[in-house]
């Protein structure tokens, strides 16, 4: 288990590394990526159109909007990640909000779990004797984040993924660092 731990950590920290070094071009690569997937969605599904009896003209309307879709979205891909930003705030902004409701209530919310990676990292340093301070933290931070993401989208990019490279590393250190009778 200790080597499970220890390799998870390992993998963690440098993730968090690579993150934080190709933050410039890691958003763009990720909406090539998904243009690219859908794309190929497309091309199957125009394949099964003329490869299957009978056709079915619906196979192939979807394979053509799969394809002209992600056309768009790879010539606007800065525009395509600007508004997917803005969306990204949106749910952080909904996401602290159901969990101030959540820690007022002390129920669970749905969709009260916290939105960005750095809420688990707050966890395990804060430990579970002080899980409400830890939690009203990371409300804090997905609230502010939120805003962040919504009034500047574009400019908070790369210090969004940057920030989530960091949380990344310290993920790992402090999963390394915490003893292993810890819930977080």
């Amino acid at each position: 288990m200790r080597i499970k731990r220890i390799l998870t950590s390992v993998l963690l920290i440098v993730l968090g590394s690579l993150i934080c070094a190709f933050h410039h071009r890691l958003v763009t690569w990720l909406v090539y990526f998904i243009a690219a997937i859908i794309i190929l969605f497309g091309i199957f599904r125009i394949s099964e159109f003329f490869k299957n009896r009978p056709r079915k003209p619906l196979t192939l309307v979807i394979g053509l909007m799969e394809i002209g879709v992600s056309i768009p979205i790879i010539i606007f891909a800065d525009e395509v990640i600007q508004y997917a930003m803005i969306a990204l705030g949106i749910y952080f902004v909904w996401t602290a909000i159901s969990g101030i409701i959540s820690l007022k209530t002390g129920k669970t919310v749905r969709g009260s779990q916290f939105a960005f990676l750095g809420a688990v990292p707050l966890m395990w340093l804060f430990g579970s004797k002080h899980i409400v301070a830890a939690k009203c933290l990371a409300v804090l931070f997905d609230f502010i984040l939120g805003a962040l993401l919504i009034a500047f989208p574009f400019v908070m990019t790369a210090w969004f993924i940057i920030l989530t490279g960091v949380f990344i590393i310290v993920g790992g250190f402090v999963l390394l660092l915490r003893s292993p009778a810890d819930k977080y």
